[in-house]
């Protein structure tokens, strides 16, 4: 786990720890280890094995989400410590600066009409 180590280094925040986030969901949803295995078709120890596993793969967080229908990877996106934004958002921001200095012009043109 040394990569995990270092990540944690270099961004500040820990990483999420996606089986915590399980037990906390099955504590949340009154659901058993037990009742999850039966889900998952596993062992009857695997639900102990991801409660304690910091991170998983995106297949078994793909099937646990659907399972407790939660979605483990936009919980790990708002976990996630940048903030980052799609060119659709970055272009909505854009229009919203340019609109507000529009309105700004229009305020001032009407203030010196009618003041």
């Amino acid at each position: 786990m040394p990569q995990l180590r270092k990540m944690y280094i270099t961004s500040g925040k820990p990483l999420p720890h996606v089986g915590v986030k399980l037990k906390q969901l099955l504590k949340e949803k009154r659901l058993s280890n037990a009742w999850l295995c039966r889900q998952l078709n596993v062992n009857g120890t695997a639900a102990n094995q991801y409660i304690r596993q910091q991170s998983m793969h995106a297949a078994l967080m793909w099937k646990l989400g659907q399972v407790l229908n939660f979605d483990f990877f936009a919980w790990l996106s708002r976990e996630f410590p940048m903030e980052s934004s799609t060119p659709l958002e970055q272009d909505l921001q854009q229009q919203i600066i340019d609109l507000k200095k529009e309105n700004e012009l229009y305020k001032n043109l009407l203030m010196g009409k009618l003041g």
